[in-house]
């Protein structure tokens, strides 16, 4: 009998203590292989949130929907930047070449070039070099922004009086000068603390991709008010935009399918703009409709 009440507690207790060391080992057990397959990248595995652990499954899950975003982000990056440097390197190696041709066609010891010539072939190589010059800085720039290392020289100034003549100097290309563009402000003079020639820069990017990406018969209305913001608007009744360029719309290097001839830019010029204008403050939104035209708006 006293043998009997030594042993059967023994027993009744080893068998408990395993039963529940089960209980606690086995959920830890899991949690290492979980947290191996996230060292791994494997992030499509759901823990049920349950029992003793449940907060650290909780936690697990969100850590694993956590770096599966962050890696299809990553992805999405990686690509854009192959696509970036892929587009970067064509357009250097184009104005390169033009450059290397001319240049070696000067050099030609069995050609006697006359003086017209030797002008149009010295124009056609200082503006490729000018083009990659543009572009160099154009690259510049928005390096420069995204740190915040540039020095903006902000004064009050007439948003309108700006505006007006961003107007003006567009028409007066020679190329766009038949273009109709209607400037139409509701007040004036509206003052606004910024730097003059990083905002010419950012408006004149947006009123050109109104242009350069829409047919000559396109009409643009470009209009500022001011209430308790100040409200840029510049839209166009041209052929608009698709989502997928829209979402692609500010990042840098991207031109979409249909700039014209005249006007190639850097790819840089809506990625500036946005950069000014949010380095100001401000914020840019671009809404669209196939087939019938593009709105930006710009809030300081």
């Amino acid at each position: 009998m006293l043998a009997s009440f030594l042993v059967v507690p023994v027993i009744v207790f080893i068998v408990m203590g395993y039963i529940f060391g089960r209980s606690l080992t086995n959920p830890v057990l899991q949690i290492i292989e979980g947290i191996q397959q996230l060292a791994r990248g494997e992030y499509d595995r759901r823990w049920p949130e349950k029992g003793l652990y449940n907060e650290i499954y909780r936690s697990m899950n969100h850590l694993a929907k956590t770096l599966k975003k962050n890696e299809i982000e990553r992805q999405n990056m990686e690509q854009m930047r192959e696509e970036w440097i892929h587009n970067l390197s064509h357009d250097l190696k184009t104005p390169l070449a033009s450059i290397k041709g001319y240049g070696e066609l000067l050099t030609d010891e069995d050609y006697q070039f006359t003086g017209q010539e030797v002008k149009s072939y010295a124009s056609i190589i200082q503006r490729k070099a000018e083009y990659m010059e543009e572009l160099l800085e154009d690259l510049k720039l928005t390096q420069v922004l995204k740190r915040g290392l540039i020095p903006l020289n902000r004064q009050n100034q007439d948003l309108v009086a700006l505006l007006r003549d961003i107007t003006i100097d567009v028409l007066n290309n020679p190329y766009y000068e038949n273009r109709k563009i209607v400037f139409t402000p509701e007040q004036e003079p509206i003052v606004f603390l910024f730097d003059k020639t990083l905002m010419q820069r950012a408006l004149t990017n947006l009123i050109y991709n109104a242009i350069v990406h829409n047919n000559e018969d396109t009409e643009i209305y470009i209009s500022i008010k001011k209430s308790d913001h100040i409200q840029i608007t510049i839209q166009d009744n041209g052929q608009g935009i698709s989502q997928d360029e829209l979402d692609n719309l500010f990042e840098r290097y991207y031109r979409g399918t249909n700039t014209n001839a005249h006007h190639q830019g850097s790819g840089l010029g809506l990625a500036i703009a946005r950069q000014v204008i949010e380095t100001h403050g401000g914020t840019i939104k671009v809404t669209s409709t196939l087939g019938a035209g593009t709105l930006v708006t710009v809030m300081f």
